[in-house]
């Protein structure tokens, strides 16, 4: 999609990311591992992580970064990959993906395709299992995870994907629910950044604001993995996933929504940090005790 970027719009970019990095210390320090490995696919940077102890039986973990679709890379997410690569005993995989606005969709969402196929030829190198996944991603990252398993089932990927982890996804740019009126001015994120990341990410075509891989909540779902949906009681974006959660359970497909009290948007990202760690704890323990249930 061809477009004009202003300066505006890169200064604003640029601010946000910076603004986003600044915060990497309230994540807390890295789990300890068996090592881990930063390379390039192509111009996207990768990070391998590998835990001391490797069940033969879990599903390697796709990783995918929040931040508005305009930010994140696998440092800012560097703590929450490594714990789910220790608590699960997987290899996992964090990968990072074009951003907006420099780029639209379906650029970044294409990325995280392609990682999931080097991820099918690639991780037994790193004694990862590449015949099952789970796909997680938090924010941005977790409706890219939506937006993945639709592309991965469309193209018939042969990588059988156990279980979505979605970590208070963005599922739909439209702020039109009770929740978006109620938390939408005061709590992340908020109203107006949610329309200036639909304008970034898809530019002017506002007619792909509905478009399922744009915003997986108009999906058909009735073929999505075993997915859990977490979010907290302070996040705008808590309706939409709850009635996506309900769409999920109309189809039959197995699923899971919590709701946990007081949390802002981003908790489970700092489930480290003292604010967050009683209820982010409880989040990382439930996406273990998932993972583990439909591997």
């Amino acid at each position: 999609m061809n477009r004009k970027i202003t300066d505006v719009d890169l200064k604003f970019a640029e601010e946000f990311r910076a603004y986003y990095t600044s915060l990497n210390p309230t994540a807390g320090e890295r789990d300890e591992l068996d090592t881990f490995l930063d390379f390039k696919n192509g111009t996207r940077k990768y990070r391998v992580y590998v835990p001391k102890k490797i069940d033969q039986d879990a599903p390697t973990i796709l990783f995918i970064h929040g931040g508005g679709w305009m930010s994140g890379d696998i440092e800012t997410h560097d703590v929450i990959a490594s714990a789910l690569a220790n608590r699960n005993n997987a290899v996992t995989l964090s990968i990072e993906y074009s951003l907006a606005p420099e780029h639209v969709f379906p650029q970044g969402l294409e990325d995280c395709y392609n990682a999931l196929l080097w991820l099918q030829d690639h991780i037994t190198s790193f004694k990862g299992n590449s015949e099952k996944v789970v796909i997680a991603g938090d924010s941005a990252g977790g409706g890219l995870t939506a937006s993945l398993a639709i592309l991965a089932l469309d193209r018939k990927v042969k990588l059988e994907i156990t279980s979505l982890i979605m970590m208070y996804p963005g599922l739909s740019f439209l702020p039109d629910t009770e929740s978006f009126k109620r938390l939408g001015i005061e709590h992340f994120p908020q109203t107006e950044l949610m329309n200036k990341c639909a304008r970034f990410y898809i530019g002017t075509e506002d007619k792909l604001l509905k478009q399922p891989l744009v915003s997986p909540f108009y999906a058909d779902v009735s073929n999505f993995p075993p997915s859990l949906l977490l979010v907290g009681e302070n996040d705008p974006l808590q309706d939409h996933i709850k009635m996506f959660a309900e769409k999920l359970t109309k189809e039959n497909v197995k699923n899971e929504f919590i709701l946990y009290p007081k949390m802002e948007h981003g908790f489970i990202q700092y489930f480290k940090d003292p604010e967050n760690e009683i209820e982010g704890g409880k989040a990382m323990k439930r996406i273990t005790e998932f993972i583990k249930e439909n591997r």
